[in-house]
């Protein structure tokens, strides 16, 4: 141009050129070379102003006029494809962390050279098709721990949102330990206005120090703070730890205990004064599934010591404990060489076609499971049994097993009804239990000579009695919340109840919703006294009672009968926190994994 003449040009506006008054005062092509951009031209204007002051002055003058011409201001160009990507590089940027999160992948893995390879491509190969985005600028650990913090605080603040325009909440809590860290998990659950459950996580916090009932209760009280549901939420579901039996007991509004039901002792800790602390927790519901699986494992066991009974295929009498103790014995020895060995696994794998099924200690129907497992494979149980180096099982083994089954299948049943979480409501834990209850005893009248089934039955009917009695029998005071929120239920209402006491149940709810109505003005002296009205709701049809009841049953619509979804929250607790990231702080972890359950459940 006017001061300098270009000689070469490079790539993102970078430039060479040759001074024209250093080429004027004899100085070779080489030094009057000048190095520097199109924009910034700071290099050049250094040069004239430091060499030659009189053509600086020249610059300045010729800046000022615009080359000759009045300066008059222009807007600003955007170009389209500017804005395309950097749009591309934010969006790119999210793709990034929402896989790492949903696919709870390392944090260091932004900085892994192949995965940088994979979204940018290598140097030599930055044309189109060879990468996701070339022109992407991947964040690095520290940037992604910065975004997840700030993506954490958003969650937050949209879940309280929409807590607290709910008036009856549920929670679930429970405490997990693995890696020599121990966790405190809580969920919460709503109804929302289409009679939909919706599901969150609240916590997922690092519970150091003894499992004492005070430091539960703290724990719990803060988490509840943390949202402002402390006056929302209802119930809290867990199970039957002696230290969460106790915190409910010296800190709750009132317990739902049946007779019968037994704490789970723990390690002990500190006493403490309950007027200590100003804390305060909603009502305890112990889980169903936690007592039902206690029927199943710790009251059959004591039943069946001593037990004798009639084979089918024997005259002489067999021991009921020594059968059970062969029988369970051989399954064992199977399914630890399973555990233990590779190729013991993949042999019988090879002549089943099938992996076995393994019970665990901490998970409920997981021995029923693993029964059902074997007896499918019958026809190639010996050839199991000696890939296993294990003694054949004998007939009266192999009958043992079945009729184990045939025992174990309602309640298995029922545990499996109790876990659900979407669609299942308290009010059908009163129409669960009973019906176990009919179907094992069932098993016991079936057969008019004892067999094992009947005898297994027999003892699993004591204890659903012992421990759901009050529900056996209908008791409006000891198991109200539970026959009453069924009652409610346009789809079980009065079904589950037996004939001989559904007219005595019906006056007494008919009672209670009269009471419930006038206590909070849903409903007019003149309509409660219409005798009429309230007997087509109950005995016409469920759109009748679903308009009538859903005000009384909203209370009872959102609390669940089990902490399954706190033990569910656990298990993908076990997939983040592994050896491989040993180096994960206990609060990223937890916002890994809000982000990964709670983002998918609120659309977020």
């Amino acid at each position: 141009g006017k001061f300098f003449t270009i000689v070469s040009s490079g790539d993102k506006g970078a430039v060479e050129a040759s001074c024209n008054q250093c080429i004027i005062k004899g100085k070779s092509s080489k030094d009057s070379i000048v190095r520097g951009f199109y924009q910034p031209n700071s290099n050049f204007v250094s040069h004239l102003k430091k060499w030659h002051s009189s053509e600086y002055d020249k610059y300045e003058e010729y800046k000022k006029t615009n080359g000759g011409n009045p300066k008059c201001p222009r807007q600003t160009t955007l170009h389209f494809t500017v804005t395309k990507e950097a749009a591309c590089k934010s969006k790119t940027e999210r793709l990034i962390m929402n896989y790492i999160v949903r696919k709870m992948e390392p944090l260091s893995l932004v900085e892994d050279e192949a995965f940088i390879d994979l979204v940018k491509g290598k140097p030599s190969s930055y044309e189109v098709g060879f990468s996701l985005n070339p022109e992407a600028s991947i964040f690095c650990t520290k940037t992604l721990r910065s975004r997840i913090n700030a993506e954490f605080s958003h969650l937050q603040t949209i879940l309280k949102t929409e807590l607290n325009r709910h008036k009856w909440l549920c929670c679930t809590a429970d405490v997990w330990s693995s890696r020599h860290r121990s966790f405190m998990g809580v969920t919460v659950h709503w109804i929302d206005s289409h009679l939909e459950r919706k599901s969150a996580i609240l916590a997922m916090k690092r519970f150091q120090g003894s499992h004492t009932s005070e430091r539960v209760t703290e724990w719990l009280v803060n988490i509840l703070k943390t949202y402002s549901i402390q006056d929302s939420v209802s119930s809290i579901v867990t199970d039957n730890g002696s230290n969460f039996v106790k915190a409910f007991k010296d800190y709750g509004l009132e317990e739902i205990m049946r007779p019968g039901e037994e704490e789970v002792e723990l390690v002990g800790g500190i006493e403490f004064d309950p007027e200590a602390a100003d804390l305060r927790l909603p009502s305890h519901i112990r889980c169903a599934s936690h007592t039902i699986s206690l029927v199943a494992t710790t009251d059959l066991k004591r039943g069946l010591e001593g037990e004798k009974v009639d084979s089918t295929n024997r005259r002489n009498k067999i021991d009921f404990k020594s059968t059970m103790n062969s029988t369970f014995g051989k399954c064992s020895a199977i399914w630890n060489k399973v555990g233990r060995s590779v190729q013991v696994a993949e042999a019988i794998k090879t002549i089943s076609g099938r992996c076995l099924v393994q019970p665990v200690a901490t998970r409920w129907n997981s021995t029923y499971d693993a029964v059902d497992c074997l007896l499918t494979l019958k026809d190639f149980i010996d050839k199991i049994c000696e890939a296993a180096e294990v003694h054949k099982f004998q007939y009266i083994e192999l009958e043992f097993l079945e009729e184990y089954k045939t025992a174990l299948k309602p309640v298995a049943w029922a545990l499996d009804k109790l876990q659900s979480e979407k669609d299942f409501y308290f009010g059908y834990v009163a129409p669960v239990i009973t019906k176990c209850y009919a179907d094992l005893e069932k098993t016991v009248t079936e057969k008019t000579k004892p067999g094992f089934a009947s005898i297994i039955a027999s003892h699993l009917k004591n204890g659903i009695s012992k421990r759901f009695g009050t529900i056996l029998s209908l008791d409006t005071v000891n198991a109200q919340r539970e026959v009453l929120s069924a009652l409610l239920l346009p789809c079980v209402k009065f079904r589950w109840v037996p004939e001989k006491s559904r007219e005595g149940l019906k006056t007494y709810f008919i009672q209670q919703v009269k009471d419930y109505a006038n206590r909070h003005h849903l409903l007019t002296t003149e309509t409660c006294s219409e005798r009429s009205s309230w007997d087509d709701c109950f005995e016409g049809d469920n759109a009748n009672m679903e308009a009538n009841s859903s005000s009384a049953s909203s209370i009872e619509l959102e609390s669940l009968p089990s902490s399954a979804p706190a033990e569910r929250l656990f298990s993908y607790g076990g997939l983040i926190v592994h050896p491989n990231r040993c180096r994960l702080s206990d609060d990223m972890f937890e916002k890994l994994l809000l982000l990964k359950l709670d983002s998918k459940k609120l659309k977020f």
